[in-house]
């Protein structure tokens, strides 16, 4: 990558908004946690593993919304079978 004396907002590239690079289920998070641990910054390495733990909580939510709505779905089956 090339430094930027300013934010890249604009230009081809990794966007400095971009945080699909540190989500625990891209394919380089063993590459990217080499690269943090090497900057010896333990405010980044906090907020990265803070970033994954909100992830990780979102990703458990949205599970469990489906498996509610499937069990939703699933009672209503049943309930009309009774009828």
């Amino acid at each position: 990558m090339k430094a930027y004396p300013s934010p890249n907002f604009n230009r081809q590239g990794i966007k400095d908004t971009d945080l699909n690079l540190f989500y625990p289920a891209h394919l380089s998070h063993l590459m990217v946690d080499m690269a943090l641990v090497n900057l010896k910054d333990p405010g980044v390495l906090a907020d990265v593993h803070r970033l994954r733990g909100y992830h990780n909580v979102i990703s458990r939510a949205k599970r469990q919304c489906l498996e509610v709505a499937k069990a939703e779905t699933d009672a209503e089956a049943k309930l009309l079978t009774v009828k």
